[in-house]
């Protein structure tokens, strides 16, 4: 029996209302041992690609991301525009900024090695690599919940602001990430099947 495991964490701060929730997939859980293009990530997921990001650029579009003054049907956008304008529109308030710094750059995800250690988001940004499931480094959506989503050589890590995630794993992105480390595809919505008209109803 091959026992798939993830870890979830969630960090809330003591002084705002700021929380990120994440969710990390060791490499051994991985269908194939991650051995897969990256598309297929976001088929089985299906997720929708908004903005790369990059580890010098994080904490600053995480903190678009944490922000509370965007509703959230306007944060893809917002996020995807702030991700990649030069000068972006938006500024996200100081609480948001100091809350982004902290969990980029603290040793807080839990990473499966020998033992069990932890690593900071930037750092395991600056380790993604094209082996395996390949680089990527950006922002995400599911439905209308954006998250960031890593994929490194360990693994591979989805993270966000807590209601997003939250919001994203209940309306059925867990399920699906289950599915497809279990090795099950995806189901595919059916077209809706004609009904076949009987004779009798044929207008006359």
């Amino acid at each position: 029996m091959n026992m798939l495991q993830t870890y979830e964490t969630s960090i809330l701060s003591d002084d705002s209302d700021h929380a990120i929730h994440v969710v990390v997939v060791p490499k051994r859980s991985l269908p194939l041992s991650g051995d897969f293009p990256l598309e297929t990530v976001f088929q089985e997921l299906e997720l929708t690609k908004l903005a790369p990001t990059d580890p010098s650029n994080l904490a600053r579009h995480l903190a678009v991301l944490f922000s509370s003054q965007l509703p959230n049907h306007e944060l893809p956008q917002t996020l995807a525009s702030a991700a990649m304008a030069t000068n972006p529109q938006f500024q996200p308030s100081p609480d948001d900024i100091r809350f982004a710094e902290f969990v980029s750059f603290e040793r807080l995800i839990p990473i499966e090695e020998s033992p069990l250690s932890q690593e900071s988001l930037a750092k395991l940004a600056t380790t993604a690599s094209g082996v395996g499931i390949g680089a990527f480094i950006g922002f995400v959506a599911f439905g209308s919940s954006p998250f960031l989503l890593i994929t490194v050589p360990v693994g591979m890590i989805i993270c966000g602001a807590a209601r997003g995630v939250g919001q994203a794993l209940e309306e059925g992105l867990r399920d699906r990430l289950v599915r497809w480390l279990k090795g099950e595809k995806a189901e595919r919505p059916r077209p809706p099947r004609r009904r076949r008209q009987d004779a009798s109803e044929t207008p006359g």
